[in-house]
């Protein structure tokens, strides 16, 4: 009988370690399968986040673009405008030469500064003031 329960503890030796061995492959193949999940997982996030940030950007790109392209609409319609009043003034003052040269003699006035008041001083002189 020695030698048939010999036989059976390396048998059951033998199993246990064919299972330990299996069991080994299995934990081993499913850290495997979680470090995957995990490392797809993470770069979903990180795919996420760059298209979150490549969204904003865009946005604030065309926010900027809005603006200026706004700002530029209002001074181009302003020189139109202000360059209209002026076809429209020098077609009125060819109808009028009068009219013309009055305002000449005007803008010329108002160009020159009104802060200067002359005022004579004891001695006579001229005295120029701010």
């Amino acid at each position: 009988m020695t030698p048939n329960v010999n036989l059976q503890r390396r048998k059951r030796k033998r199993d246990t370690e064919k299972l330990r061995k299996v069991l080994l492959k299995q934990e081993k193949q499913q850290n495997k399968h979680q470090e995957k999940e995990q490392k797809k997982q993470q770069k979903r996030e990180r795919k996420k986040q760059q298209n979150k940030e490549r969204s904003a950007s865009i946005a604030k790109e065309r926010c900027k673009r809005y603006y200026k392209n706004k700002k530029l609409r209002e001074i181009i319609i302003k020189s139109i405008a202000s360059n209209f009043e002026k076809q429209k003034s020098i077609a009125s003052n060819k109808e009028n030469p009068r009219s013309f040269e009055k305002q000449k003699i005007n803008a010329s006035n108002k160009e020159k500064p009104r802060n200067f008041e002359k005022q004579k001083s004891h001695a006579s002189k001229v005295v120029l003031r701010l």
